[in-house]
């Protein structure tokens, strides 16, 4: 499986993980209710775990951490991992609330995706994506104040 060595507040998911729902709470994570499921994107039979304001780091260079200050400086994190059939299948971060870290971030992350797996197979005005051996990672600046970011398992 792919390694872009991720870090969520200390956990070190990776894709195929299986579920243990014990070390999850030991790092806080809380499984999304009925309300938050429905504002995600997400398979039916998917359990989804989130994490509020957690600190994100993966491919060795890249983090992100809520940053607190004035309106302009300041924004937020969350951090979502999807199981189906037990089974980590995909973990969505985002940043929240500011568009000039935002942008940044996000063209960062994809500079640091590309020197690690190349060029995107996928770019568009607010999308890049890597369809990688076992997976796809994804950044998107949809929104003007936020940024998404998503590394899924490729089905069988």
């Amino acid at each position: 499986m792919t390694d872009i060595k991720l870090n969520i507040n200390g956990y070190k998911p990776y894709l195929g993980m299986m579920l243990d729902k014990e070390t999850l709470k030991e790092f806080n994570f809380k499984k999304l209710g009925f309300i938050g499921k429905l504002l995600m994107k997400h398979h039916k039979d998917e359990e989804i775990y989130w994490l509020k304001n957690p600190l994100i780091m993966c491919l060795d260079k890249f983090g992100l951490c809520p940053l607190e200050g004035s309106s302009a400086e300041m924004y937020g994190t969350s951090g979502y991992l999807f199981y189906f059939d037990n089974h980590l299948s995909k973990v969505f971060f985002q940043i929240i609330g500011n568009k000039k870290y935002s942008k940044s971030l996000a063209r960062y992350f994809s500079t640091l995706v590309t020197e690690n797996f190349g060029e995107p197979n996928l770019i568009g005005n607010e999308i890049k994506q890597w369809d990688l051996q076992d997976s796809i990672m994804t950044c998107e600046t949809t929104n003007a104040f936020n940024s998404y970011f998503h590394w899924t398992a490729k089905r069988n």
